[in-house]
């Protein structure tokens, strides 16, 4: 015989226990009597599954849904909470926020601009016919050395130069058509991802948010005549939607 315990606040059940005989009462009684300790009962307590917990209430058991330590959203807010509360999730409260493409959309914006800014930064454009490199965030800086007048730096992987003013407008000049390349290119998928209505095609475009130049690309806009390379950046702005 077993008497079965719950929880003296939420009134779960905890666990079963050994029954024990009131001998006293069971003498009195011509029968056999149990001690029932406090919050505890001799009606055996329902199955439950995964997801549930056994209420002891009035008398007798009830099944309650139990969510608790569960990750649970508002519909209205789309905000997270850790779920701390036996039985259904109210109204507006779910364990699985449907997808919506707004919040892609803003999600791919987020990441891209991030990606766009951690490129523009970090990634370091072999110069033609030298072995200096520069990222697009050092153009204002060789300006300033060429408008000082200065004899000697270093490009961006340390590496001591002396250049001549001729020098230094062949170096900004790339630089300068290499960032036009890259904010274009950035555009572009800007205008995708605002204009696309379905998640499912939003979501093929998910590898265009990184980012990677070759160099051969920019090397041909460089030989190209300025009138030639307007043209060209001017057919890419139109791709923009």
């Amino acid at each position: 015989m077993f008497v079965y315990k719950y929880d003296a606040i939420t009134n779960e059940y905890i666990e079963p226990m050994t029954a024990i005989v009131d001998k006293v009462a069971s003498r009195k009684a011509g029968e056999q009597i149990y001690f029932i300790p406090a919050f505890a009962t001799l009606v055996e307590p329902p199955k439950t599954k995964k997801g549930e917990v056994a209420i002891f209430s009035n008398g007798k058991w009830q099944v309650e849904e139990d969510h608790r330590g569960e990750t649970v959203y508002s519909l209205d807010t789309r905000e997270a909470q850790t779920w701390s509360n036996i039985g259904k999730l109210p109204k507006g409260i779910v364990t699985k926020l449907t997808e919506r493409i707004e919040d892609i959309k803003t999600l791919y914006l987020q990441n891209l601009k991030t990606n766009f800014d951690v490129y523009l930064k970090s990634n370091k454009m072999q110069i033609p016919s030298t072995d200096l490199y520069f990222s697009y965030t050092s153009v204002e800086r060789l300006k300033n050395e060429k408008e000082l007048g200065i004899q000697m730096s270093r490009d961006d992987n340390n590496k001591i130069y002396s250049l001549t003013r001729q020098e230094y407008d062949a170096i900004i000049n790339y630089m300068v058509i290499y960032g036009q390349y890259l904010y274009i290119q950035k555009w572009i998928v800007e205008g995708i991802i605002k204009k696309c209505n379905d998640i499912e095609i939003l979501k093929t475009h998910k590898d265009k948010l990184n980012f990677k130049v070759n160099p051969k690309q920019i090397n041909n806009l460089v030989k190209m005549t300025p009138e030639k390379r307007q043209e060209y950046f001017t057919q890419m702005a139109n791709n923009i939607k």
